[in-house]
């Protein structure tokens, strides 16, 4: 991250809705998230990324990190990839439980790897419903070019997108 979360005021996100940036590093979703963070929402951060490096990039000591890897650790909670059921149970607890929910969850193409679009697909659309009745929000950080034309609008139709960073931000 190399703009502060303190320097960086990104768009009014509304809740009820599932945003998505189009990036294959979750430098954006980061900067949401800890901007959100600071403003009041209670956060669960899933990712790929190594949980060192997350500690180590972000000031995110206070938000639960769920790293999708098939090695346990005792450093974070792990949740093996393949287990979508797990994954699912997982933030729909905390949607259910925190106060004004957000879920950031990067990696999305590595899940939709390891299950398959469509059990992914499957999986986001119960999840808006959750989203919407808590008035959650969910971030995912996905890559274009990993998905068909016809993957991505089925996947980014019920999402909002975050442009790219732009300098009044």
């Amino acid at each position: 991250m190399d703009v502060p979360s303190t320097q960086f005021h990104p768009p009014e996100l509304e809740t009820g809705t599932i945003y998505f940036v189009d990036e294959p590093r979750a430098d954006l979703l980061l900067k949401v998230f800890g901007s959100m963070q600071s403003h009041g929402h209670q956060g669960l951060f899933i990712t790929r990324m190594a949980p060192k490096k997350i500690r180590a990039t972000a000031n995110f000591e206070n938000v639960p990190l769920i790293w999708l890897s098939t090695t346990p650790t005792s450093e974070v909670k792990t949740i093996d990839p393949s287990s979508i059921s797990r994954l699912y149970s997982t933030v729909l607890g905390f949607m259910s439980s925190a106060k004004q929910p957000v879920v950031l969850l990067d990696g999305l193409d590595f899940l939709i790897f390891v299950n398959s679009y469509n059990h992914i697909l499957r999986m986001l659309h119960t999840l808006y419903e959750k989203i919407v009745l808590t008035e959650g929000i969910l971030l995912l950080g996905i890559s274009r070019p990993t998905l068909t034309q016809v993957e991505w609008s089925l996947l980014t139709k019920d999402m909002v997108e975050i442009p790219p960073i732009s300098p009044n931000w």
